[in-house]
């Protein structure tokens, strides 16, 4: 039996955790919550394989491409959330037997 012959929520369940994760994580990194953005840079720039300390112009690139990566995954978390909510709620959730 396949994957794709189940008729369950998993793919539900899965849409509706990855967008929440994506939305979270999104949210935090576009609006940089209590400096989270800066810190996930220097973490990454920290325990990368590069392992390298940056000047501060090539900081603030990296800064402005993970707010914009984080803005696709905080756009696309919310969609991802609605289609969990679709696929879980369209009978694809067996009740419980008594």
């Amino acid at each position: 039996m396949t994957l794709a012959g189940h008729n369950d929520a998993s793919g539900g369940l899965f849409a509706l955790c990855w967008g929440l994760f994506a939305t979270v994580m999104g949210g935090l990194l576009v609006t940089d919550f209590r400096g989270f953005t800066r810190w996930f840079v220097r973490t990454a720039e920290a325990r990368g394989p590069w392992r390298r300390q940056s000047r501060p112009s090539q900081q603030a690139g990296r800064l402005v491409l993970v707010r914009v990566i984080g803005g696709i995954f905080a756009v696309v978390g919310p969609v991802m959330l609605v289609v969990g909510v679709v696929l879980t709620a369209h009978g694809r959730l067996r009740p419980l037997p008594p």
